[in-house]
């Protein structure tokens, strides 16, 4: 009885380590079985499936989902952090080319680099590949005429602000006043936009820019030189400033400048000292009703500047509602300085106003190229164009070179040869005081123009009647 127990026993002991092998042996041959992945069986996959290859390509997994069908890689960084980096979609990109990225990325992997971070650093490095190479085309294409016209439409020029919340638009002044800005556009376009108009800015040479200044000297204009190198200079910081040319552009106009020194030619127009004395007041008097190359409006702008010390300019642009015959003033809104003021008339200023033909609202007003009378004022430019023209047609006043602007030192200079004192005499040409005493003094000196503008214009037909 007691060795049928012992048998009974072993024989259960013997069928339970069956039992369990049998379990070994299945898993063992269920995992030596697994079959690499297959475009079949990628091609036959379903919404939820997930599959993984083997052996050299172990890591790379097929993911289906109801947007479709994509290969991944899933590795460990250098840091033991799971990533997962998405190769690519089927069928678009088929198995044996997720196979090829899949050795490529582990590839990397062995090296030590993290091929999640390798691709951002790559895809970070084409970006600024492709900025760079559009910014160069982009400067390319930036011209002389986009130079120009930049300086001029959003720094020279006045322009509108952008809307404001409420789709209102404020007028914001440009750098320079209304004269200013035709003088430059006509500097710029004259002879820059002209001569280099279509070539582009990064890629034109210094020695193409300087021919163009050269060709300028070379027909005598010296100064006109100066002004295109002056306004160009500004033009092109203001570009550089606004990252429309390259980051390494040099700006060639200081370069041009030095080298036309060194050759000894001048470009600048220095300060002019040009005064007429008595003799020449009263030649210029004599001669100028008779001048048959000047128009009347030239003719009475020259007077009244003679008679009032105004700039010329300023005179162009008086209407007939500026002018107080009663008070014997001028109301000056827009001056040089910014600065309005009245300007003080004397006897003999005021007769001169009186007598003038009052055609429309301005004083000095134009005419169109039909010789039309139009409700705007006088150009300034006509006076030196109209000086320079008599001359060339050899009607001179038997004066030594002289320009309208020369009037004014004129009324200076005679005023402080009759002692006005010198705020008054300042006061009377419209300079604006400096430093504290422009901060302090803000009285105008009016009753004091007046009479020494009385006593100028006195002395003046005092000269030209003798």
């Amino acid at each position: 009885m007691k060795d049928e127990t012992i048998i009974y026993i072993n024989i259960k002991l013997i069928s339970n380590i069956f039992r369990t092998h049998k379990l070994l042996v299945i898993r063992m041959v269920s995992n030596s079985t697994k079959k690499p992945l297959s475009a079949m069986a990628v091609s036959k996959m379903k919404s939820g499936d997930e599959l993984t290859d083997i052996g050299d390509y172990e890591g790379l997994r097929v993911k289906r989902t109801s947007r479709g069908t994509s290969f991944l890689y899933r590795y460990k960084n250098y840091k033991g952090l799971m990533k997962v980096i998405r190769l690519g979609y089927y069928p678009e990109m088929k198995l044996v080319d997720a196979r090829n990225k899949l050795i490529e990325y582990k590839s990397l992997k062995s090296s030590g680099l993290d091929p999640q971070e390798y691709l951002k650093a790559k895809e970070t490095e084409l970006e600024q590949q492709q900025k760079a190479y559009a910014e160069q085309e982009m400067h390319k294409q930036f011209t002389f005429k986009d130079l120009v016209d930049l300086y001029l439409e959003e720094k020279v020029q006045d322009r509108y602000s952008l809307p404001d919340g409420k789709g209102k638009r404020k007028i914001i002044r440009g750098s320079r006043k209304e004269k200013g800005q035709k003088e430059v556009k006509r500097t710029l376009y004259g002879d820059v936009v002209r001569v280099l108009g279509s070539n582009s800015v990064s890629e034109t040479s210094l020695s193409e820019i300087k021919l163009m200044v050269d060709q300028i000297l070379a027909r005598g204009s010296n100064v006109q030189a100066g002004n295109v190198l002056r306004e160009l200079n500004l033009a092109f910081r203001f570009a550089i400033s606004r990252e429309k040319l390259p980051v390494d552009f040099q700006n060639p106009c200081p370069e041009i400048k030095n080298r036309i020194k060194d050759s000894g030619i001048k470009v600048t127009n220095g300060k002019r000292s040009r005064v007429l004395n008595e003799t020449e007041i009263k030649q210029l008097w004599n001669w100028l009703p008779n001048a048959k190359f000047i128009a009347q409006n030239v003719k009475n702008v020259l007077l009244l500047c003679l008679f009032t010390g105004m700039r010329t300019g300023e005179i162009c642009k008086i209407k007939w509602a500026d002018i107080d015959f009663t008070e014997g003033t001028i109301a000056l809104k827009e001056t040089k300085t910014g600065v309005s003021r009245n300007v003080q008339l004397s006897s003999q200023a005021i007769t001169f106003i009186q007598n003038l033909d009052k055609v429309n609202s301005y004083v000095f007003p134009t005419r169109d190229r039909s010789s039309r009378i139009i409700d705007k004022p006088y150009d300034q430019k006509q006076l030196t164009q109209q000086l320079y023209y008599a001359r060339t047609q050899g009607e001179v006043s038997g004066l030594d070179s002289w320009a309208p602007h020369d009037l004014r030192r004129t009324v200076r200079t005679q005023l402080s040869k009759l002692r006005c004192p010198r705020e008054v005499s300042g006061a009377i040409l419209g300079h604006s005081k400096k430093g504290i005493e422009g901060t302090y003094d803000l009285y105008h000196y009016e009753i004091e123009s007046k009479e020494w503008l009385q006593k100028w214009c006195d002395r003046l037909f005092a000269i030209v009647e003798s």
